[in-house]
Formats: structure tokens, sequence, C-alpha cells
């Protein structure tokens, strides 16, 4: 399991004193507002940045970062990702996982390997496992329908509807 996870991204930025809005990936944003520093991945470059204040407005936070003081400063972060350790995250509840923790898991049907996540995919608000498989990348929804157990440490999901994969 990776240490770090990504918890959110810069949307744009906010006034002319350097704020910017994040929007947080899990949708809470408690965890957000905890943070001293925050880690910043723009492309393969990442920086650890001070948190002067964040406020929470609606679905966003709105950040102030020390030394980021301009509108034309601040936008440089845009798109940028909030990259924090798995223990700053947000807590995960009964049934939940990081997506994270999902991508490189096997895809079995009835015991027998079929696939890997290669990635997880938003569709109006339903995850959506994106798997590649022998016959090439199909698309499961991430729901109890077609999705039984997800066992992290043999690191395998149980697919159970296998014309799904077809």
């Amino acid at each position: 399991m990776r240490s770090e996870l990504a918890v959110g991204f810069v949307r744009t930025t906010f006034g002319v004193r350097g704020e910017v809005k994040v929007e947080s990936y899990s949708g809470e944003y408690e965890h957000i507002a905890r943070l001293a520093r925050m880690k910043v991945r723009v492309g393969r470059s990442t920086e650890t940045l001070e948190v002067e204040s964040v406020r929470i407005a609606g679905q966003l936070a709105i950040v102030k970062f020390a030394g980021i003081d301009a509108k034309e400063t601040a936008a440089r972060l845009r798109g940028a990702e909030i990259v924090a350790s798995r223990d700053e995250a947000a807590p995960l509840g009964p049934g939940e996982f990081y997506y994270a923790d999902l991508v490189g898991m096997k895809v079995c049907v009835e015991g027998q390997e079929r696939g890997e996540v290669v990635g997880i995919l938003d569709s109006a608000g339903q995850a959506m496992l994106d798997v590649s498989t022998p016959a090439g990348r199909r698309v499961v929804p991430f729901v109890a329908h077609f999705v039984g157990e997800v066992d992290l440490g043999s690191g395998a999901i149980e697919i159970l509807a296998a014309e799904i994969l077809e």
C-alpha cells in the first residue's frame, strides 16, 4: 500500500491575494483543513508548502499558502494534486477503499484471474473500475451488483457478473 495518497487538487485561484480553491477527491474537507503543510504535485515535480489558512466554502477549501501572495503566483498551482500521508487522509468507513489501493489489484471471476485494475474513473459520482483484460479494457461499475469481495490482503477483487468482462 502506498504511504501517500492524493487527497484533492487545486481547481483554480481565488481572489487576488494568492488563495486557491482545492477540491477534495473524497468530498470530505476536515482532513484538508487540518494540514499544516501540503505536498503539492505539479506533473513530476513535488513541493511542500506551508499553509497559512484554510476555510471551507461549500464543496471547496479555500487555501492560502505562505509565500504565495498574488493571483499570478498562485496560478502556477492550477491542476496540482494535493498529496498527504495515509494517516492524514480522510478516514475510511466500513466497505470504503482508497482508489490508490484498488489500482493494481487482480480482478477475478470465481477465483480465476481475468484482469487487473489499471485505473478508477468517476462517472456521475459513481466509481468505475478500469480493468485491463486479455480481451481489452473493460469498465466495471464499483457497485454490489457487479463487485463482490475486495480483499486488500490478497490483492484481489471478485467480479460477480463474468459477462461484464467479455
